[in-house]
């Protein structure tokens, strides 16, 4: 073997002297921490793979991570993207041999049967499941009655013994009852929980990065110049039923006050998480100091943007000529015959890693519990404009 020497004694290795053994161990090590990576769920579906970190951690050369790499996108695990990158690949049914196969899985919520049909949100995360298991598919609901009053934190009773009867693990979708979550997890039950991962978790999450969401709306109309940004939705509360509402106007005030800008109560206002008081909201909050009317919204959801519109109309107020609307959720893409300025979150992506992460967890029962973060990206649209100067 021969190599280059330098000063002070240290010997470089040039890649073509490399011993086959010691460039096969480090390509073979390369691909099964990846595979590991991604079984674990630490590397979700459609995350872009660091090859410099990869190097480092694995303490190999750019010829056996490139090696690696392209063993792994031959077998359908990762993806790689000509002057884009490299990623991992799509569904767990493209993976064979890296998760288990995930054929059943149960959907606990605090919906009905109907109610969750109809809940947008809930409904693409539930395709996103059915996509990511395997055939033949079976999906059994565990929900309330039809009748029955219920609110988020309100999970029917479960036997464990049936769930394991009925399912190979649960994915829960609007579902914020930690304890009992906790509970079924402690049995002996796989679980998912989708947007909720409280610090006290004894089981899995996957969640869209809500913070994130709120922040970039407000960013957004920030860089257009606007001054007086508030924010219409659920306002600051010390414990709330849905903390992904929290969590959007955190991102607010976060980006206000890094630029500057006071993020105070008074500039929200609060309608809940009701689009019936959209109307009665407004109204109160602009009338209590006309002189401050904002120029801006960030709206807690993209499915208020049409209501917003309306009111602001009433009042003589266009959208977006007179006030810009920003969405901190992606609920609804056009409302009024105006494309929606607001932050994107792939909520199908969120059903298909939950069952990624329910087969991680039927391979290594022991392991931690895992939470993965789908990011938010801003799509700017036609109902926020520059501020009139």
């Amino acid at each position: 073997m021969t190599g280059k020497a330098l000063k002070n004694n240290v010997h470089y290795v040039k890649y073509r002297d490399m011993p086959a053994a010691r460039f096969d161990d480090q390509v073979r090590a390369c691909r099964e921490r990846l595979r590991a990576m991604v079984a674990r769920a630490e590397l979700p579906e459609g995350a872009r793979i660091d090859e410099l970190q990869l190097r480092r951690e694995s303490a190999a050369s750019v010829r056996a991570v490139r090696a690696a790499l392209a063993d792994l996108a031959r077998e359908g695990l990762i993806v790689r993207k000509r002057h884009v990158g490299t990623f991992v690949r799509g569904a767990p049914a493209d993976t064979p041999g890296v998760l288990l196969k995930v054929r059943s899985a149960g959907i606990l919520s605090s919906l009905g049967r109907r109610a969750f049909a109809e809940h947008g949100f809930a409904h693409t995360v539930f395709t996103g499941v059915q996509l990511a298991l395997h055939p033949p598919a079976q999906v059994a609901f565990f929900g309330h009655e039809e009748t029955r009053a219920f609110s988020i934190d309100d999970l029917p009773t479960l036997d464990p013994d049936d769930v394991k009867r009925a399912c190979q693990g649960l994915v829960a979708v609007e579902a914020y009852n930690a304890v009992q979550l906790n509970d079924l997890a402690r049995s002996g039950v796989p679980l998912v929980a989708v947007d909720f991962a409280p610090p006290n978790a004894a089981f899995d999450a996957v969640e869209a990065d809500h913070l994130a969401a709120g922040y970039l709306a407000a960013k957004h109309l920030i860089a257009l110049g606007h001054r007086r940004i508030a924010y219409i939705g659920e306002g600051f509360v010390a414990e709330s039923s849905d903390p992904t509402w929290q969590a959007r106007l955190n991102g607010w005030a976060r980006a206000l006050l890094e630029a500057g800008r006071e993020a105070a109560p008074r500039d929200v206002a609060d309608a809940g998480r009701s689009e019936d008081r959209i109307a009665e909201t407004l109204a109160s909050f602009e009338d209590a100091d006309p002189a401050r009317k904002p120029t801006a919204y960030v709206l807690a959801t993209g499915g208020w943007a049409a209501p917003a519109m309306r009111w602001l109309r009433a009042r003589g107020r266009r959208v977006p000529e007179d006030v810009s609307l920003a969405a901190a959720d992606s609920a609804v893409y056009e409302a009024e015959g105006l494309t929606v300025a607001q932050a994107r979150i792939d909520y199908e992506m969120l059903g298909r890693n939950a069952v990624r992460l329910l087969a991680a967890r039927l391979a290594c029962r022991s392991m931690p519990p895992v939470k993965v973060t789908i990011p938010a990206a801003f799509a700017p649209g036609q109902t926020a404009r520059a501020a009139n100067p």
